[in-house]
Order: structure tokens, then C-alpha cells, then sequence
């Protein structure tokens, strides 16, 4: 049985037996059909590729919070937020000995900047659909750091759900409670923080001006 095929600009593809007939620069090639194609996945490449997506997954799910966090330090820079969260974070997604990925949520970074970090204490987890927290400013404040021109960002993560939800609290205040979605109770999250310094909110984009802190890992729970 032959196989002819029509393309455009008149050029034909014949297929006959175990031949592929073929028009190039005015001349017939000919060449043999491949008998077998090769898959060139093996559990290494494989386990490399579910690393990727399941970090790729995550950038998607904290998008919003990655622009909050890294968008001052991708400034000028050849990598987006997205591309630097991935870069800053890939080591902590794990393949398994079937390929399989994980990550270590405890280790990710949602924020990278020069200002100095906040101490956020064990988030708790006892009334519904909340999550608090105390956090202290005393690294800042013995900087030289105003209160008043801080602003603490809170991101929240649902692996479960696949989602991520952020809260923005003024840093005059030591004691962190947040209302979570309803549809949240019962589920496990992981809680991170940063500040923005200075600046003024670019609400359309996502991001403050100011600078920005390393992200600090306040801790995991489920919700009530």
C-alpha cells in the first residue's frame, strides 16, 4: 500500500513499503521508514522532568506572590520572578526511585531582598478557619528600620488545593490572625512571610516598590 501526501506548494510525500519518497530541492530522496523509535526517557530524565513540573506547578500556584516577592530583585535582570523562584527553589524538589517528585515546602523561598528579616513565632491553628501568629521586628528595629514604613506579607499555601492565598499586614502590629477561605478547613498549609520596606503598592502589577526581605518559613498545620 502506498501513502501519498499533498503539501503546500505542490511538494508530495510518498510513503511505499518500507520507503518514504520525497521531494527536496527538485530531486526525489528516498530514504528507509525507522523500525523502531527510540525513547530516550530513562528514570533519570524522567525523575529531572518531574522535578521541573512539580517546581513549574508551584511558581504557577504562588504566582501571585512570587511577583510580590521577587519582582524588586528580577529588576534589570535577564530572569523573571517566575524563572528566579524556580532557580532559587529547584533543589527542594526531590525525585523518588520511581520518579516520582516531591518537594520540601518547608525550604522555599517566596521572597528574595536585602532587608533584613522578621521573626514570625509557631503559627497556630485553633480557631476556625484561621491562622496567627505573633512576629517580632527587633532585627529592623535595630537597623534603624521604621515600623511604620513596613508592610508584612503573609503567603499561605494549600498543596492540596493547589492554591496560595496572601494577606498584608501593617508592621505596627506584633500579633498576625488570618481568615482563611471555608473551604480550607481541614486542610494542611505552609505559612511564609517577608516585608516590604518603603516604596508605594503598584496594585495593578502585583508588587511594592520597596525593598524586600528574604522569606521566612513560619511553619505548617491544618486548618480547623
Amino acid at each position: 500500500m502506498a501513502t501519498v501526501t499533498k503539501k503546500i506548494g505542490g511538494a508530495y510525500r510518498n510513503k511505499i513499503g518500507d520507503f518514504i519518497y520525497a521531494k527536496y530541492r527538485n530531486k526525489l530522496v528516498v530514504r528507509s521508514k525507522p523500525t523502531s523509535v527510540r525513547n530516550p526517557r530513562t528514570l533519570g530524565q524522567i525523575s529531572q522532568r518531574n522535578r521541573l513540573s512539580a517546581m513549574s506547578s508551584l511558581a504557577q500556584a504562588m504566582s501571585a506572590a512570587i511577583i510580590a516577592g521577587y519582582k524588586k530583585a528580577t529588576m534589570g535582570s535577564k530572569y523573571s520572578p517566575r524563572n528566579l523562584f524556580v532557580k532559587d527553589n529547584f533543589a527542594l524538589s526531590t525525585a523518588g526511585g520511581d520518579g516520582t517528585a516531591t518537594i520540601n515546602y518547608s525550604g522555599v523561598k517566596v521572597s528574595r531582598g536585602p532587608v533584613a528579616k522578621v521573626t514570625a513565632m509557631t503559627p497556630e491553628f485553633d480557631n476556625p478557619n484561621e491562622v496567627a501568629f505573633d512576629v517580632s521586628y527587633d532585627n529592623l528595629v535595630a537597623l534603624g528600620v521604621s515600623r511604620s514604613n513596613l508592610n508584612l506579607k503573609v503567603v499561605i499555601y494549600c498543596p492540596e488545593l493547589d492554591i496560595t492565598f496572601i494577606h498584608t499586614e501593617e508592621g505596627t502590629s506584633n500579633r498576625v490572625e488570618i481568615t482563611t477561605p471555608t473551604t480550607w478547613s481541614g486542610q494542611r498549609v505552609y505559612v511564609y512571610t517577608f516585608v516590604v520596606y518603603g516604596g508605594n503598592p503598584m496594585v495593578d502589577l502585583g508588587y511594592d516598590t520597596g525593598d524586600v526581605s528574604e522569606s521566612s518559613y513560619v511553619g505548617s498545620g491544618n486548618i480547623s
